[in-house]
């Protein structure tokens, strides 16, 4: 029978998941509500013709 503490203990992660998990913290990513942000931004600053 398995005993999950024992398990447990035996558990390390994969390497490939480590790396991974270091590269995509490491890296700056622009999320949606950033690039929706900076649009505004962009936007609010651009001068409106009135003619």
């Amino acid at each position: 029978m398995i005993t999950f503490e024992e398990e447990l203990k035996k558990f390390s992660r994969s390497l490939e998941i480590a790396d991974t998990e270091d590269a995509v913290y490491s890296e700056d990513l622009t999320d949606m509500m950033s690039i929706f942000i900076n649009l505004a931004n962009d936007y609010d600053e651009t001068p409106v013709d009135d003619e």
